[in-house]
C-alpha cells in the first residue's frame, strides 16, 4: 500500500511539474535585420545593443575596469554590475577587468563567496528570459572560476526579467536591465 500511494506522488507531481525545454539559440533568435532595421521577436525596433551607448554610459558613470568597486569594512562588498548586450551571454571585454577585481577581492577573502544573480529586460517569454539569464550567470560563474575561484564559493540565479534595475520601455533603460548582478558574503550569512 505505501508504494501504490509513492508511485501515485510520484506520477502526480511529475505530470504536474513538468517543464517546458528552453532552447537559446547562439546568434539573435527572434531578431531579423531588413530594411526597416533591426526588428525583435514582438516586431519592436531593437538596437544593436549596449555597444551603442557603451560600456561607460549605461550606467550614465564610467563603469569600466577602472570603477570595479570595493567591498566595506563588513566583507559585504559592492561591486558594479556587468552588463550584456542584447540577446547575448558573452561577456564582453569591458567588464573582464571588473571581473578581475572580484576575483582578486575574492581570493583574499578566502571565506567569502559571491551569488551571481543573472537578469534580463523585458522583451522575450518568461520561461526564455529565465534561461538566458542562468546562461549569463553560468557565464560569469565560468569566466571567474578561469580565473581561480573555486566552484564551491560560487552561487548563481537567475531573475530572468522579474527584478529590473529600471522600468522605462526605451534601449538605454532595457540595456541596464540585461546585467549580472553580484552579492559578496562571508560564509555562514548573508
Amino acid at each position: 500500500m505505501k508504494h501504490l500511494v509513492f508511485l501515485l506522488l510520484v506520477l502526480t507531481l511529475s505530470i504536474g511539474c513538468a517543464q517546458r525545454q528552453v532552447t537559446l539559440p547562439e546568434e539573435s533568435a527572434g531578431q531579423s535585420t531588413g530594411a526597416e532595421g533591426n526588428v525583435g521577436e514582438r516586431g519592436e525596433k531593437v538596437e544593436e545593443g549596449i555597444g551603442s551607448y557603451g560600456a561607460e554610459k549605461v550606467k550614465g558613470e564610467e563603469i569600466t575596469g577602472d570603477n570595479t568597486g570595493t567591498p566595506d569594512s563588513t566583507g559585504e562588498g559592492v561591486f558594479p554590475d556587468i552588463y550584456f548586450d542584447y540577446d547575448s551571454y558573452e561577456i564582453m571585454e569591458d567588464f573582464k577587468p571588473v571581473l578581475r577585481k572580484i576575483a582578486d577581492w575574492s581570493l583574499t577573502n578566502g571565506n567569502s563567496r559571491i551569488l551571481v544573480e543573472g537578469h534580463c529586460d523585458d522583451r522575450g517569454t518568461n520561461e526564455y528570459n529565465l534561461a538566458l539569464g542562468d546562461q549569463r550567470a553560468q557565464a560569469v560563474r565560468d569566466y571567474l572560476l578561469s580565473l581561480g575561484l573555486d566552484y564551491n564559493k560560487i552561487e548563481i540565479i537567475s531573475y530572468g526579467e522579474e527584478r529590473p534595475q529600471c522600468f522605462e520601455l526605451s534601449e538605454s533603460c532595457r540595456a541596464k536591465n540585461r546585467r549580472a548582478h553580484f552579492i559578496e558574503y562571508k560564509e555562514g550569512g548573508q
